[in-house]
């Protein structure tokens, strides 16, 4: 997802990459939220537009993940499910 539109579409709204590993990096890991990258790196699917610390919490069981980014104020910020 890219500001809440799916990148691909594949079988209606389903997200569906045959093109390897899906990777999920998440904040800062107590560093600067300004570092190179951002959304300029081709492969980026979300990044927020503005500079912030954030946090992901994921949720798994045997048939998804859910991914939730939060802001520092707990505002929800992206959001995605990946079924099996």
């Amino acid at each position: 997802m890219k500001g809440g539109v799916p990148l691909k579409r594949n079988a209606g709204e389903t997200f569906s990459s045959v093109d390897g590993i899906l990777y999920i990096t998440n904040g800062t890991a107590g560093g600067s939220p300004t570092a190179p990258g951002g959304k300029e790196i081709p492969g980026m699917a979300f990044t927020t537009e503005k500079v912030i610390y954030n946090f992901g919490v994921m949720d798994i069981n045997d048939k998804s993940i859910t991914y939730c980014a939060y802001d520092q104020d707990n505002n929800l910020i992206d959001k995605f499910i990946m079924k099996k």
